[in-house]
């Protein structure tokens, strides 16, 4: 996606003088942010637990008993330590990159949108939209 946006900024400042390009990453839902701190907290707890064990819930956080869950979740070790520390974070990294790339003039006029589209633009797709909102090429076309 990098080398997209360097191209079609190089192509689009070179084909309009005085044409200044810039980009930014495109946020992600915050709900996805929110997750992802949640899957950290898991996955430092799960330390804990690792490094203390059962007294973790005793001794530390003052359990009275060891919760049952826990045992459950101790008895398929392998599996949720995978859940935890690979599965769930490739999905919540999936849905942190949107892939949008937008262009847009004086951060009001929509050129061209991947995210409505659905994919990229090709030159001509970015050049003719520049074209029609008044700014002249190089070649004085």
């Amino acid at each position: 996606m990098a080398r997209n946006y360097k191209l079609a900024k190089q192509h689009l400042e070179a084909t309009f003088p005085g044409l200044k390009v810039t980009g930014e990453n495109y946020p992600p839902p915050p709900i996805i942010g929110l997750l992802s701190n949640i899957v950290t907290l898991l996955q430092v707890f799960t330390l804990a637990l690792i490094v203390f064990g059962d007294g973790l819930w005793t001794n530390i956080l003052r359990f009275r008993r060891v919760p049952d869950f826990y045992y459950y979740i101790k008895d398929f070790g392998w599996q949720a330590g995978f859940a935890i520390y690979f599965l769930i974070p490739q999905i919540l990294a999936k849905y942190q990159t949107s892939g949008a790339f937008e262009v847009t003039m004086d951060e009001t006029l929509l050129v061209y949108s991947k995210l409505s589209s659905g994919r990229m633009p090709n030159v001509g797709q970015l050049v003719d939209p520049i074209i029609n909102a008044g700014l002249i090429r190089r070649d004085g076309t």
